[in-house]
């Protein structure tokens, strides 16, 4: 089977908030959203001085990938302080670009899963494994002192009615990858 990692429609870049060593095997994906007002408001973002924050690839309402970080091999500055040790190292971070009052778009989910599902081919990962390596990132941050809850992404303040479904984003990769029948 092969499903490749969608084309970006460009490269944005961030500054230099990425670390661009070799990285060793990644243990997932961690999903988010940017909390920006539209997606020119999500691209401008990662020109402002201000911004301390990158992603691998970002998603726009289309379904284009805006790629952030100079490859997928960059280790984006997306994840914080977290549960698991180097989160940015470790985990690509996909982000799709929308607020915290607007479900993700079809086009979005969508476009997600197909990255997901490639990187999983890419990696060799079981797709078995696809409720551990595709995490979201209120799954991961914590304060300093290690207490989970400090982000809402990419589910939002009401789990009911997510910004992006973790459980959209891997059933469908489940779906791509031919798991499920």
């Amino acid at each position: 089977m092969t499903i490749e990692l969608l084309t970006p429609v460009r490269f944005v870049g961030s500054r230099n908030c990425y670390d661009a060593r070799p990285l060793g095997q990644r243990r997932g994906i961690m999903l988010h959203f940017d909390d920006s007002s539209n997606d020119t408001s999500a691209e401008e973002w990662f020109h402002d001085p201000a911004c301390h924050v990158s992603y691998n690839r970002l998603y726009l309402d289309t379904g284009d990938v805006v790629q952030i970080t100079p490859s997928l091999e960059s280790a984006a500055w997306h994840a914080g302080v977290c549960v698991t040790p180097n989160a940015n190292r470790v985990f690509y971070g996909l982000s799709a670009a929308t607020d915290t009052r607007t479900p993700a778009t079809t086009k979005q989910l969508e476009a997600i899963a197909h990255d997901c599902a490639a990187l999983f081919l890419l990696n060799k990962w079981p797709a078995t494994d696809v409720t551990v390596r595709i995490v979201g990132h209120e799954d991961e941050a914590c304060f300093a002192s290690g207490k989970l809850g400090r982000k809402i992404d990419p589910t939002g303040i009401h789990p009911d009615r997510p910004i992006l479904s973790k459980v959209a984003v891997r059933h469908r990769v489940l779906e791509l990858l031919g798991a499920l029948e």
